[in-house]
C-alpha cells in the first residue's frame, strides 16, 4: 500500500502544470507636477513623487502576452535614485490610457481609488530596487476586467522619492515581473453581464458585476413623487448606459448609490427635479463620460471619499463633491446658479465652467486643489474660498460677454495659497469690480495677473504678496 501510494503522488506531480515567468514590456514612463500642471515630463530620466505640488509617478506595461492567464505573482520594481526621507509610496491602478509623450497633471488618467499596493523605504534603500506586489491588479488584466494602463505613484509625505525611467542612462528601469500557470488561456472570470431592466422601479442593484442598458428609458408624471428609478448598494458595480438614455420627468431621484467602488458612465442623465445621481458615504465612486442635464442643488452630489469625476458634460446640473481625496477633472459645466462645492481634500483641474448666475465654485473645505481651470460667469464671485489652506493655481476667470460681474476670487479663510491665476476681461471689455478679495489674514498670493475696478482688495487684512502681480 504505502508503494502505490508513492506512485500516485509521483504521478500526480507528473501532470500539474509548471509556472512560467514573463517580464511584461514597460511602454510608458513619467510623472505630472501640479505645479506646471500643462507640462509632460515623458522623456525625463527620473520619476518624481512628492506631496509638494503634488507630483506623482506613472507607469505603463504591455499585458498581451498575459491574457486569460491565471497570474500567481506579479511584482512591480522600482529603482529607487534619490530620497530626501523614509516614506511611504502608494500604488493606484491606473484604468484609462494615457500617452507617455503627452501626459500632464492637467490629463492625469483616472485611477482605482484605493491603492493597489504600496512601499516603505528607509534612506539606506537609496540606489537598490525597491517592489511592490501588484497581483491583484494584474490577474485583473488578465481578465479583461480592467484595462491594462499602469500605475500612478503618490505619496502625501515630503519624502520626494526618484526613480530611474527608461531614459535613465543607467538602465534601471520600471519592470513589472509576472508569474502564470502553463496551462494555456482560460475565460476571464467574473465578466458577466446583467441587461438592466428599469419597467419595474426601483431597479436594485444588490449584487457586483457589470450591469448594462439596451434601450433608452422615459419616465413621466406617472411615477409617484419621491421615486428612484435606480439603487446600486452592492460593492464593486459597473454600471454602463452604453450610449442610452434616461430620462425623468418626476420629483425624485434617478441614481442612487450605497455601495463602494461602484462606477456609472456612457450614456445621458436628464430630469426636471433634484437628485440625478446621489451618492452616500460609499468609497470610490466614479462617475464618467456621462451628459447630464436638468437638476437643481444636489444634481451630481458625491459623499463618499476618493469619487471620480471625469469627462462630465452638464446643463442646469450642480456638483457637490464632498468626500476627501476626490478628483474632478475634464469636465464641462454649465450651470444655471453655483455649479460646484467641493469638501475636504479635493483635486479639480481642466474644468471649463459657465454659469448665468451666482458664483462658480464654492470651496468649503480645506486642503483643496484647483488649477488649470476656465471659469466664465456673470456672478458675485468665480471662486469663493470659504476654507483654509487650498492652493488655486493657473485657473482662467473670465466675466459674462458685456457685465460687470462681481468678485473673480473672494477669500473668507485663511493660509489659503492663490498663485498664477488670471482673471481676465471679456472680449467686450468688461472686467470683475474686484480681482481678489481678501477678508480674513494669513494668505499668499503671487503671479496672478487681474483685470478688476480693484485688482487686489486687501480690505484692512495682512497678507504675504509673493510678488508678480499685475492689475490693470
Amino acid at each position: 500500500m504505502r508503494t502505490q501510494w508513492f506512485a500516485y503522488a509521483l504521478c500526480l506531480c507528473a501532470v500539474s502544470s509548471p509556472a512560467q515567468d514573463v517580464a511584461l514590456p514597460l511602454t510608458g514612463d513619467a510623472y505630472v507636477n501640479a505645479l506646471q500642471p500643462s507640462r509632460n515630463y515623458g522623456a525625463d530620466t527620473r520619476i518624481v513623487v512628492h506631496n509638494y505640488g503634488p507630483k506623482e509617478g506613472l507607469v505603463q506595461f504591455d499585458a498581451a502576452t498575459i491574457a486569460g492567464a491565471d497570474v500567481s505573482q506579479a511584482t512591480l520594481r522600482l529603482f529607487l535614485a534619490d530620497a530626501l526621507a523614509r516614506g511611504t509610496v502608494l500604488v493606484h491602478a491606473v484604468n484609462s490610457s494615457w500617452s507617455e509623450s503627452s501626459v500632464s497633471f492637467s490629463t492625469t488618467p483616472p485611477v482605482e481609488s484605493t491603492a493597489v499596493g504600496s512601499v516603505t523605504f528607509a534612506l539606506e534603500d537609496v540606489g537598490s530596487t525597491v517592489s511592490i506586489d501588484v497581483t491583484e491588479t494584474v490577474q485583473k488584466w488578465a481578465d479583461g476586467a480592467l484595462p491594462a494602463a499602469g500605475f500612478l505613484l503618490t505619496t502625501s509625505e515630503p519624502i520626494r522619492a526618484v526613480f530611474d525611467t527608461k531614459e535613465s542612462s543607467g538602465g534601471a528601469h520600471p519592470t513589472l515581473d509576472v508569474t502564470v500557470a502553463d496551462s494555456g488561456p482560460r475565460p476571464p472570470r467574473n465578466r458577466v453581464t446583467h441587461v438592466l431592466d428599469l419597467s419595474a422601479i426601483p431597479a436594485v442593484i444588490d449584487e457586483p458585476g457589470i450591469y448594462v442598458l439596451d434601450r433608452d428609458w422615459s419616465f413621466g408624471m406617472e411615477v409617484p413623487i419621491g421615486s428612484t428609478l435606480i439603487e446600486i448598494v452592492a460593492d464593486g458595480v459597473l454600471l454602463d448606459l452604453r450610449g442610452f438614455r434616461v430620462s425623468q420627468g418626476f420629483e425624485g431621484f434617478g441614481i442612487r448609490i450605497e455601495g463602494n467602488a461602484v462606477t456609472v458612465r456612457n450614456g445621458s442623465l436628464s430630469a426636471v427635479s433634484e437628485g440625478i445621481i446621489i451618492a452616500g458615504g460609499g468609497r470610490a465612486t466614479t462617475i464618467e463620460d456621462l451628459h447630464v442635464a436638468g437638476g437643481g442643488r444636489g444634481g451630481i452630489e458625491l459623499g463618499g471619499p476618493n469619487a471620480t469625476v471625469a469627462r462630465i458634460t452638464t446643463s442646469a446640473s450642480q456638483l457637490l463633491v464632498a468626500g476627501p481625496g476626490s478628483v474632478v477633472k475634464q469636465n464641462t459645466l454649465d450651470c444655471l446658479s453655483d455649479c460646484v462645492e467641493l469638501g475636504e481634500s479635493v483635486r479639480m483641474m481642466g474644468n471649463f465652467m459657465t454659469s448665468d448666475s451666482g458664483g462658480i465654485i464654492s470651496i468649503q473645505g480645506n486642503g483643496n486643489l484647483l488649477t488649470s481651470n476656465t471659469v466664465i460667469t456673470s456672478g458675485f464671485s468665480a471662486l469663493l474660498i470659504h476654507g483654509d489652506a487650498n492652493i488655486v493655481a493657473d485657473n482662467v476667470l473670465v466675466p459674462m460677454a458685456g457685465v460687470q460681474a462681481g468678485n473673480a476670487i473672494t477669500v473668507q479663510g485663511t493660509r489659503n495659497i492663490l498663485r498664477g491665476n488670471l482673471a481676465a476681461p471679456d472680449g467686450e471689455g468688461a472686467s470683475w469690480t474686484a480681482g481678489i478679495e481678501f477678508q480674513q489674514d494669513g494668505n499668499f498670493f503671487g503671479d496672478n495677473q487681474v483685470a478688476a475696478t480693484v485688482p487686489f482688495d486687501l480690505g484692512g487684512t495682512v497678507q504675504t504678496d509673493w510678488g508678480d502681480n499685475i492689475g490693470f
